[in-house]
């Protein structure tokens, strides 16, 4: 069963954070980067919505699996996450 303490830990090698609000995990690459398993900036997993859609080990289980390939720099030169607005 995975965990928080272990989605954090691998977080933290990353660079990423991960934010737990109680009804949504918020996970964010460093910036310039992007998670190598789906090329997003940032993943949002809203395990409430319908409500107990997720159990917390399910979710923290897909928030590690989400960063299993790591982060890479972003490819976009005129990526909006990337560059200041």
């Amino acid at each position: 069963m995975a965990t928080k303490r272990q989605a954090m830990k691998r977080a933290a090698e990353l660079g990423c954070t991960i934010d737990d609000n109680g009804f949504a995990i918020t996970l964010d690459t460093p910036k310039g980067m992007v998670l190598g398993a789906s090329g997003l900036h940032w993943y949002d997993l809203h395990y409430d919505s319908p409500p107990r859609a997720w159990s917390k080990p399910e979710a923290w289980a897909a928030i590690i699996e989400e960063m299993s390939m790591g982060v890479e720099s972003c490819m976009n030169p005129e990526c909006d996450s990337c560059n200041d607005w």
